[in-house]
């Protein structure tokens, strides 16, 4: 009797699920405004862009990537300057300087440290900027559909592969990467201040093929002409990476706000 009814159920339910309503769409501009509303947003504060030195803790780089440099001369190598510039729309760029009459050999020998370096401080742009430049809910433009969750939201990102789960009250707690060869899980916590949400926390797995790589990094933020950003990162990669770096002497530059609001499609 009880398979009966439950073969009734199923036959019940069927249609439901082919016609897609077993899971509801949410109005995606509704939950753009609602959901965007809650984090601090810089481009919202009028940022055009900004650059800073780059300060970093020598005691926490990876001993593997200071040879050779070191050899050279780690006086030098601690006095090169290194400094970042990043835009609300371009890439982060990083310039380093080495001292006055630096040997020839001896940059010969930092260029390849520095370059490790930069690459460093422009992926932690990179990813930064994703979630703590505008925010981490997408505009209306780069959503496809907002879907409930038993937990709350599950927003898929017109960029193939990627969604965010997101709870009843806002919080995006995780994003799911999916590309050939790659799953990324990145878990993102966020610290309440009075303009909004900032981000400060990322956990991710990075999975290709049978190689995993987690990272994880932690961030605070500085005042600077009123506006939060970046301070000190400390960022973990596997059991390879334990380091501290910071962003000092600051020039941000601001615009003119002018907000548009996107009509919905017919």
């Amino acid at each position: 009797m009880r398979r009966i009814a439950g073969a009734v159920l199923l036959t019940c339910l069927f249609p439901l699920v082919l016609n897609g309503q077993s899971t509801p769409t949410v109005d995606k501009f509704k939950f753009a405004d609602a959901a965007g509303a809650r984090y601090y947003n810089l481009i919202n504060q009028g940022l055009v862009s900004f650059s800073c030195d780059v300060k970093v803790n020598w005691d926490t780089v990876p001993k593997v990537m200071l040879v050779p440099a070191e050899i050279a001369g780690r006086e030098g190598l601690q006095a090169t300057t290194l400094r970042v510039a990043q835009g609300i729309r371009t890439t982060a760029k990083v310039e380093h300087k080495y001292p006055e009459r630096t040997p020839a050999l001896a940059a010969a020998a930092y260029d390849p440290f520095f370059s490790w370096l930069s690459d460093v401080v422009k992926g932690f742009m990179m990813t930064w900027g994703a979630k703590g430049m505008g925010g981490p809910i997408p505009g209306e433009d780069n959503i496809s559909a907002v879907k409930l969750d038993p937990s709350g939201y599950r927003v898929v990102l017109v960029n193939p592969g990627i969604q965010l789960l997101v709870t009843k009250d806002y919080l995006v707690t995780e994003v799911l990467t999916s590309a050939t060869g790659q799953d990324i899980d990145e878990h993102l916590s966020f610290t309440p201040s009075p303009q909004g949400l900032l981000f400060t926390r990322a956990e991710a797995a990075n999975k290709q093929g049978a190689d995993w790589t987690r990272i994880q990094y932690d961030l605070d933020y500085q005042p600077v002409k009123t506006l939060q950003l970046p301070h000190n990162v400390h960022l973990i990669v596997n059991d390879n990476m334990d380091m501290r770096f910071s962003f000092e002497n600051y020039s941000a530059e601001r615009g003119t706000v002018v907000r548009v609001k996107a009509l919905p499609t017919q």
